[in-house]
């Protein structure tokens, strides 16, 4: 059996440098931070999903084939999309509120991360929560499994 998306529930993620602190063997030696961010976050829906995918995807036909590549600009501004549409909100993160938007996306009315927010979150961190939210939508291997 697999399951559903969980679509409308939310999970709390805190970024891997403020979990742990690792020694020079790879070994926990404490938590890295007392006080970490705390990002609330949710997964995409399936539409989402592939909508945000074709965003950094050029299809062509070469010499009667078709040819898929991807553009790393593009790759990165997936990963803001990611994050805009999946963040839901976040504890101790300086003294900024969390603000969204009503937009126009992919067709529907969403809401969306604010701009002014986005550009508060520095770009590794966009990059760690949307390969998180990305990962929220995938089958876990024990699920694969039944």
């Amino acid at each position: 059996m697999i399951d559903p998306i969980a679509i409308g529930q939310t999970k709390e993620y805190i970024l891997k440098r403020e979990r742990e602190i690792k020694d020079g063997e790879g070994k926990v030696t404490k938590p890295a931070n007392p006080n970490p961010t705390v990002w609330i976050i949710g997964a995409l829906d399936s539409m989402e999903m592939n909508r945000v995918d074709s965003l950094s995807m050029k299809v062509e036909q070469i010499e009667g084939r078709v040819v898929i590549s991807r553009n790393a600009e593009e790759v990165f501004k997936k990963d803001f999309t990611v994050v805009r549409l999946g963040l839901k909100g976040f504890r101790n993160f300086g003294s900024l509120e969390f603000k969204t938007d009503k937009v126009r996306l992919f067709d529907c009315e969403k809401d969306v991360v604010h701009d002014d927010v986005l550009k508060a979150i520095h770009p590794d961190v966009i990059y760690e929560l949307s390969q998180e939210i990305w990962g929220s939508n995938k089958v876990d291997e024990e699920l694969e499994k039944n």
